[in-house]
C-alpha cells in the first residue's frame, strides 16, 4: 500500500494551484494549461486564467503536468470489510473492523476519493471512523453514514445490520437509526452475492415492510437507499417512493424508465462484481453469483443511460477504485465527461452535498485530484492519482498507477 502524507503550510494559507487540464466536474472539458485555482483555507475562492493571478500573493503549487478534477465521491462502500469471505468477516470483533476501516480510509484517499458514503456497519464503526477523520486522528475521506441496514431475520448482510420482521418492527428499526443520528437509512430488499444461500434475484421481504420502512424514514427526514437487484421488490420500493437503488443489476427497462420519471437514483457497483468473480479467496458460491451479476450489468447501465436515470457510482469492496467504475460507464456508452460527472458532481447531488463538493466552483470545499494523463482520451487515467487535496489540505500519493493493480 502506498503512503498518504499530510502536507501542512502555516506560512501560506492562500494557495494558488496551476493546473494542466482542468475538468471541473460540471460536464465541461476545460482547456489544457490555462487555469489557476485559488484556495483560501479550506475553500476555493477564485478560478481563472494564469494571467489573472500574475501578481497574486500566496503559495504556488505546480500541478501543471497533471489533469485536475474534483475529488471523487464514492456513493457506496463498506470501509470495514475486504473482498473475500465477507460473511466470516462480519463476525469479527469490532476492534478488528475498525482497524480494517482505518486502512481503507487511507486507500480511498490515495485513490482520489475525498467524500464517501459508508453503506452499512455494525457497532457504530462508521460513526467512530467519521469522527476520527473529522478531528484529525486518522486520514481519510469525508464520511456520510447509513448506520446499520435493516433486513429480515437472516437476510443478506444480517451480521452487520438490524434484523426486523413485520411492518412495525421495520418502523422501530428506522427510529433506532435516526436516534443514532445516521445520515441515511438503508434497507435490504433482495438477497445478495456475498452470503451463503442468498439469492440476489429473490425478494426477501414483504411489501408492507418496505412501505413501512420507507414511510417512516421519510416521515423522520431521512432518505432511503435500498439494496435491491431488481424484481418485484424494486416495484414495491418504487411504489413507496424509494430514493436510491443500490446495485440494480436486474432492473427492467420499464423499471428504469419509472426511476427516471420519479427521480430515483441508481448507484452502480460494477467493479466489485467483476473482481469478485475471479479474485482468490472468494468462496466459490459467492464467485458464481458475482459472475452472474457481472453478465447483466453492462446492459443495465446502457438502459439506465437511455432512460435518463441519474447515476452515481460506488466501489463497494473494491476500495479506492472509482476509476474502474468510470471505465465501466464508458464501456456501457457514457461519454468520458458523463462518467467523470457520475463520480464527482453526481455523487454530490445524490448525497445532498452539491453545494459543498463535487465540482470545482468558487465557494465549495477545495477537494481536488491531480492525475497523470488525460481522462478525456482514456478514462483509465482517472486511476493515475498523483496529488490529492481535501478541504485545502494537500496530500502526496506515493503509490503506482491504480490501473496497474486489481
Amino acid at each position: 500500500m502506498g503512503v498518504v502524507e499530510e502536507m501542512e503550510s502555516d506560512s501560506a494559507p492562500v494557495r494558488l494551484i496551476r493546473c494542466g487540464r482542468l475538468i471541473d466536474g460540471t460536464g465541461e472539458g476545460g482547456e489544457p494549461g490555462s487555469q489557476v485555482v485559488r484556495v483560501d483555507g479550506d475553500r476555493i475562492t477564485a478560478i481563472g486564467p494564469v494571467a489573472d493571478f500574475s501578481e497574486a500573493a500566496g503559495e504556488w503549487l505546480d500541478w501543471s503536468q497533471h489533469t485536475v478534477l474534483p475529488g471523487y465521491i464514492d456513493a457506496h462502500d463498506h470501509l470495514h470489510i475486504m473482498l473475500g469471505d465477507v460473511e466470516a468477516q462480519g463476525h469479527l470483533p469490532e476492534h478488528e473492523l475498525i482497524l480494517t476501516a482505518v486502512r481503507n480510509c487511507r486507500v480511498m484517499l490515495q485513490g482520489g476519493i475525498t467524500t464517501m458514503r459508508e453503506m452499512c456497519a455494525r457497532g457504530g464503526v462508521d460513526r467512530a471512523i467519521r469522527q476520527a477523520v473529522e478531528d484529525g486522528r486518522i486520514v481519510g475521506p469525508r464520511i456520510v453514514t447509513a448506520g446499520r441496514g435493516i433486513m429480515r431475520t437472516g437476510g443478506h448482510f444480517w451480521y452487520n445490520g438490524l434484523e426486523a420482521d413485520g411492518p412495525e418492527a421495520w418502523r422501530a428499526a428506522v427510529r433506532s437509526q435516526v436516534k443514532a443520528q445516521v445520515d441515511w437509512i438503508k434497507i435490504f430488499i433482495t438477497g445478495g452475492v456475498a452470503d451463503r444461500g442468498s439469492d440476489p434475484q429473490r425478494c426477501d421481504v414483504t411489501r408492507e415492510e418496505i412501505q413501512a420502512g420507507i414511510d417512516e424514514a421519510h416521515r423522520l427526514g431521512r432518505r432511503v437507499s435500498a439494496h435491491v437487484y431488481g424484481g418485484i421488490g424494486a416495484d414495491w420500493a418504487l411504489d413507496a417512493g424509494l430514493d436510491v437503488v443500490e446495485h440494480g443489476t436486474f432492473l427492467t427497462a420499464e423499471q428504469l424508465r419509472r426511476m427516471a420519471d420519479q427521480g430515483t437514483w441508481l448507484v452502480a457497483t460494477v467493479g466489485i462484481m467483476e473482481l469478485g468473480a475471479v479474485a482468490p479467496g472468494v468462496p466459490e458460491e459467492f464467485a458464481r453469483k458475482f459472475a452472474l451479476v457481472m453478465e447483466h450489468y453492462p446492459r443495465t447501465l446502457r438502459l439506465a443511460r437511455e432512460c435518463g436515470v441519474r447515476v452515481a457510482v460506488g466501489t463497494d469492496l473494491r476500495h479506492g477504485r472509482l476509476d474502474v467504475e468510470m471505465g465501466h460507464l464508458v464501456n456501457a456508452g457514457y461519454s468520458e465527461l458523463e462518467a467523470i460527472r457520475a463520480a464527482t458532481l453526481g455523487g454530490a447531488e445524490l448525497l445532498g452535498l452539491a453545494d459543498q463538493v463535487g465540482s470545482l466552483v468558487v465557494g465549495k470545499f477545495a477537494d481536488m485530484v491531480a492525475i497523470e494523463g488525460d481522462p478525456l482520451v482514456d478514462i483509465r487515467h482517472t486511476g493515475n492519482v498523483r496529488r490529492v487535496m481535501k478541504a485545502g489540505m494537500e496530500y502526496t500519493i506515493d503509490t503506482p498507477a491504480h490501473n496497474s493493480s486489481p
